[in-house]
């Protein structure tokens, strides 16, 4: 058996050098393929998850003011719009592409949710308000969507 010989200072032969930096070489490269990785995912779940409350609250805010609206005044449904009557007020719910707005009498619109694919309201003839939005969310490798649902009987004169 060969006995391997030392050099006198204890140095490393170029191999072994060699095959250190290239164990250093794949394990940097995958530690930073996990990154990437992670930091996609967290990109994806966060603009997600924006999208998902934004819609919640503009859903909250539309059946607040539904509660509040008259039923016998200025109560329209559309395709993408809403209109009510709250107090004085004309209030106007629209998709405008990907963006719900408010529109409150003549005053300049303002964006309530982002990141919808839809907005349905519908009306029926006892009073009650259907209203729909669908979120566009985004998956790792699909879209997702998810829809949102609420009915409110509008009750006010």
């Amino acid at each position: 058996m060969r006995r391997r010989r030392w050099n006198r200072r204890g140095e490393f032969t170029f191999v072994e050098v060699m095959v250190v930096a290239t164990v250093f070489s794949l394990m940097s490269g995958s530690l930073l393929v996990m990154t990437q990785t992670g930091n996609r995912i967290w990109q994806h779940t966060d603009d997600s998850l924006a999208n998902t409350t934004g819609a919640q609250i503009a859903m909250d805010r539309i059946v607040e003011d539904l509660r509040r609206a008259s039923a016998t005044a200025g109560l329209a449904c559309a395709a993408d719009s809403l209109q009510m009557r709250v107090g004085a007020d004309q209030i106007t719910y629209a998709r405008a592409g990907a963006l719900l707005t408010k529109q409150v009498n003549n005053d300049p619109a303002t964006t309530v949710a982002g990141g919808l694919t839809a907005f349905t309201p519908t009306c029926q003839a006892d009073n009650v308000v259907k209203v729909q939005l669908v979120v566009r969310g985004n998956g790792m490798r699909s879209e997702l969507a998810q829809t949102l649902e609420s009915q409110v009987w509008v009750q006010n004169p």
